[in-house]
């Protein structure tokens, strides 16, 4: 496998280093929320930023990512009901960078639209009930790794 098979989250949270680690991310992504937590919709008390902050705390300490000290937002864009985000991307250094899977890293510049409809989403987070959630966190190397390759990329497409 590569990147490419990389989902958004993995990504967003802890960035791509290589396979083993992808799906233990993934892992404890999708088991975050036991079914015993939830009984029906959202537990009270849920807020989107809160999930979010704490889903990248956990999943960050149980994996041992490398972070650095260079700032990057993280945002989650849920749907009505959803606990989860439906999609993860980061805000860096001025520019909005998402992935999921089949997709390189892709790059776009960071303004009201694309912090809400990242370049890969169809969808715009903004029907009634949608959520964009964001917080401030460090970067991993692993991300500033993916965000290198996105950026040389977009050099070499536009002739730099």
């Amino acid at each position: 496998m590569s990147f490419q098979q990389c989902a958004c989250h993995v990504f967003a949270i802890t960035g791509y280093l290589d396979d083993n680690q992808m799906q233990k991310v993934n892992g404890l992504y999708a088991n975050y929320y036991s079914s015993g937590q939830v009984d029906e919709g959202r537990p009270r008390g849920w807020s989107a930023m809160n999930t979010l902050a704490t889903l990248t705390a956990h999943i960050r300490g149980t994996t041992g990512a490398n972070a650095t000290t260079l700032p990057i937002e993280i945002y989650g864009g849920f749907r009505p009901g959803q606990l989860l985000p439906e999609h993860m991307w980061v805000e860096y250094k001025g520019w909005i960078y998402d992935t999921m899977p089949d997709y390189d890293c892709n790059g776009t510049v960071a303004n009201a639209q694309t912090r809400q409809l990242p370049y890969l989403e169809t969808r715009p987070f903004t029907e009634r009930g949608d959520e964009v959630a964001h917080f401030t966190s460090v970067a991993t190397v692993a991300q500033l790794v993916n965000i290198g390759d996105a950026s040389k990329r977009k050099k070499e497409n536009i002739g730099d």
